[in-house]
């Protein structure tokens, strides 16, 4: 079963004392499933491919579109970052429309993999590729929770 909470991890944080604010890590995310431009097969094959990535692509597309659309996030006080299996990091800009189809979706990640960055509205991006480690993201002294599937 490929449920959202058997697919991702969750760290959040507080910025500083006073300062409410979330950031949120989905790991492993399964940035694997992304369609690969060039690679060359019959229709038939291709199209079956594709779905089968697609499908791997659901659970994300799904939380990300959740996570967007949230109040948290619509006031500002949301970061959200992408962090893959091969150890990407992905930061999501908080004003970043999650498209409404997965072939949308797989498109603009796609993009991203291929540029680097996916740029929005007055030349900001809307997704980028930023260093990690995912450590890096957190300030020094901020509280951390991380939720499991095992409950631990």
């Amino acid at each position: 079963e490929n449920t959202l909470s058997s697919v991702f991890e969750f760290h959040a944080e507080e910025r500083a004392v006073g300062d409410r604010h979330v950031v949120l890590v989905l790991e492993k995310v399964p940035l694997q499933h992304v369609r690969a431009p060039g690679i060359r097969r019959d229709a038939a094959a291709r199209a079956r491919a594709h779905e089968d990535q697609l499908d791997g692509l659901e659970p994300l597309h799904l939380c990300l579109s959740a996570l967007q659309k949230s109040l948290l996030n619509r006031s500002g006080m949301l970061t959200v970052y992408l962090h893959s299996e091969t150890n990407l990091v992905i930061e999501v800009d908080n004003r970043f429309v999650v498209p409404e189809t997965l072939r949308a979706f797989d498109r603009v990640l796609s993009d991203l993999l291929r540029l680097g960055q996916v740029m929005g509205d007055a030349g900001r991006p809307w997704l980028s590729i930023v260093p990690g480690p995912v450590q890096s993201l957190f300030p020094d002294g901020a509280r951390r929770a991380a939720l499991q599937l095992s409950g631990r």
